[in-house]
């Protein structure tokens, strides 16, 4: 016989789950997201900081001090991100994308000046400092030899979900996950709508997910708190949106969004400003056109086998 004294109860602190908002259907999510594909060309001036995630293994990440930066997006997928040092203003990068094509210009500190060009359906290596290659060029580009600007822009253009799209596949689940509480005040536990989207592969049953939309209950309005893309079936892109401010006009905007690149080993945080942002302005053609008016070593990462990966490399 087990015999138990009141004394070895004892109440311990768990999780605490947060109240949820009204249960939505899968059709209202589709909706919410068809509402941000109105978003045809954003214009801010932001604050962006990168991190080399290199070290993540062992505990450790490389933290570039944040900068102020101009950016300018245009649908279908054309971005301009000038980054410049703060207070004095001096240019460190300046980069752009139309869809097909990127461009990256490095301009400071003076001895990685470079100036490199490439496909955004490239793949290419990750650039690191003691590879081997035919001339040192490309390293002295530094860590933003590894940036590409078309990973911001699909963080902002959010894609449609088209659910009669013949090799379609959508599903609705919901995951309720632990996380830090509001000033790390102990845990919480928050509920999300997760919104699956699968392509089929052959003509078989076979399918693989290409993206997720996470949608938070835990928050008035249920808004859209995450979005993972995928590549050859894993998790390519890892994009946050946090601190919704409502613009002028009743939309919803994240004035944080953290941007992390899994295989690449970087990530950028994205901060606005209500004031500073501008939605479905008019935006020039010129604005998404970079020259190399300073004559920088150019590096065009097609015609680099040092740098290209294999046609088959799906995974690592």
């Amino acid at each position: 016989m087990m015999v138990c004294a009141v004394g070895c109860v004892k109440t311990v602190k768990v999780a605490a789950p947060l109240p949820v908002e009204a249960p939505l259907t899968l059709a209202d999510l589709v909706g919410r997201v068809s509402s941000l594909t109105e978003v045809m060309a954003v214009q801010s001036t932001v604050s962006i900081q990168f991190r080399d995630l290199r070290g993540a293994s062992e505990g450790k990440n490389k933290q570039y001090p944040a900068g102020d930066a101009n950016l300018v997006l245009a649908r279908p997928e054309k971005i301009r991100l000038k980054i410049k040092v703060p207070v004095v203003g001096k240019t460190i990068a300046d980069m752009v994308s139309n869809g097909t094509t990127f461009q990256v210009k490095v301009l400071y500190p003076e001895d990685k000046r470079t100036f490199l060009m490439g496909s955004n359906a490239g793949r290419y290596k990750r650039v690191e400092a003691g590879m081997q290659m035919n001339d040192p060029t490309l390293q002295q580009a530094g860590a933003l030899a590894n940036i590409r600007p078309q990973h911001l822009t699909e963080a902002f253009l959010i894609q449609p979900l088209l659910l009669d799209a013949p090799n379609g596949l959508y599903f609705l689940d919901e995951m309720r996950e632990t996380e830090r509480g509001p000033n790390k005040k102990g845990d919480v536990i928050r509920t999300y709508y997760v919104v699956t989207v699968l392509e089929r592969v052959g003509a078989g049953p076979e399918a693989r997910v290409v993206r997720r939309l996470w949608f938070e209950r835990s928050r008035q309005g249920t808004p859209l708190a995450r979005q993972e893309l995928y590549e050859d079936g894993r998790v390519a892109t890892s994009i946050r949106y946090e601190n919704y401010a409502m613009l002028a006009g009743g939309r919803p905007w994240p004035m944080k969004v953290s941007i992390e690149r899994v295989d690449d080993s970087y990530s950028v945080d994205v901060l606005f400003t209500p004031k500073a942002l501008t939605i479905n302005g008019e935006v020039p053609e010129e604005a998404f056109t970079l020259d190399n008016d300073e004559h920088l070593p150019v590096v065009d990462l097609d015609r680099r086998k040092d740098v290209l990966e294999p046609a088959n490399a799906a995974t690592h």
